[in-house]
């Protein structure tokens, strides 16, 4: 087993590799400016507040690898829409639905490592006449300078059950959630290797990543190194749900999973892990309240209504930190 700081090693490495697999096949125009924000420096902060992050739940975070397009998940609490944001001769554009979205209730964009394909998971039906079902994984391809209609991925991974949180690798090797019939707490993670045909049967992760706790929504490294998931319930959670850490042996197995410590998790819930393409920053979701809104004199309708409708209101946000600071965090931790 590999060394607690060689495991950091291998973390950096994983960024590493993938910024550059990505700053290889862009211009990185979109990179140098991440919507114009100020990046993070030593703890995690709110991405792109009052543009990106409002006061509604957004959650999930997906760069183009040229960083010219970034999606993002908004949720009501029964139904989700997949947004996006496009640079445009040096602006960001108003966030807006994005044009496959908005029918149904659609979550958890996901661009693969080289950029020919997003996924996405969905309660659409499978024929346009039918009716909204269970959640699957859908994908598109990149063709013609535009994203084709989305497909179902079909069997063997979606099926009767929920499918949630695509990630895929550099080979093509699909890694998500199930809430299969075996999964121990209702939800584990799972993967798929891809043969240039179609997927292979699911297979359970290891009892290092999966527990008896809830399990669920992982990024995988794109050279299949570390994995980084949710996970509710285990003794050092901190609280709502945190998100953890494991690192792939030289045979395949998995290190134990490692909680990512203070820096990033908080007494709420915290998910949905992204990396940016130049694998600088890490993204993820969390429902910590960050408002520092204080109404002088006494409380009006007015000022009730302005704290509830601005970002860190502990609905949903979209939180973003530095690798750098992550290394930090996993010296100590």
């Amino acid at each position: 087993m590999a060394t607690h700081l060689g495991k950091i090693q291998l973390l950096l490495l994983g960024l590493v590799s993938f910024g550059l697999l990505h700053c290889n096949n862009s211009s990185n125009t979109g990179l140098e400016s991440y919507l114009g924000q100020t990046p993070p420096d030593s703890a995690a902060t709110i991405f792109a507040p009052d543009f990106i992050c409002t006061g509604l739940n957004e959650r999930d975070a997906a760069f183009t690898p040229d960083g010219n397009s970034f999606y993002f998940s908004v949720w009501t609490g029964k139904t989700g829409s997949i947004c996006v944001s496009h640079l445009i001769n040096g602006k960001w554009t108003q966030p807006e639905v994005a044009p496959f979205s908005g029918r149904h209730s659609d979550i958890e964009p996901f661009i693969s490592p080289t950029g020919d394909q997003f996924f996405f998971v969905s309660n659409r039906p499978l024929k346009p006449e039918g009716e909204d079902k269970d959640y699957d994984i859908w994908v598109m391809d990149w063709k013609d300078g535009a994203w084709s209609e989305p497909k179902d991925i079909g069997l063997p991974i979606n099926s009767e059950r929920n499918e949630f949180y695509p990630s895929v690798t550099e080979n093509g090797t699909l890694y998500f959630t199930g809430s299969y019939q075996e999964a121990i707490s209702g939800e584990d993670i799972y993967y798929s290797t891809w043969n240039g045909i179609g997927y292979s049967d699911p297979v359970r992760m290891d009892d290092h990543v999966n527990s008896n706790s809830y399990d669920f929504n992982a990024l995988i490294a794109p050279d299949e190194s570390w994995i980084c998931f949710s996970s509710w319930g285990r003794a050092n959670d901190m609280g709502g749900g945190d998100l953890y850490i494991s690192y792939q042996n030289g045979d395949g197995s998995w290190t134990p999973a490692r909680n990512l410590g203070p820096a990033v998790n908080s007494a709420s819930l915290d998910y949905c892990p992204a990396l940016s393409p130049d694998g600088k920053y890490l993204f993820f979701s969390s429902r910590r309240s960050m408002s520092d809104f204080t109404p002088t004199g006494s409380m009006d309708y007015n000022k009730l209504t302005r704290m509830h409708n601005m970002p860190g209101n502990g609905t949903g946000d979209i939180f973003w930190i530095s690798s750098d600071n992550l290394k930090e965090n996993l010296t100590g931790f």
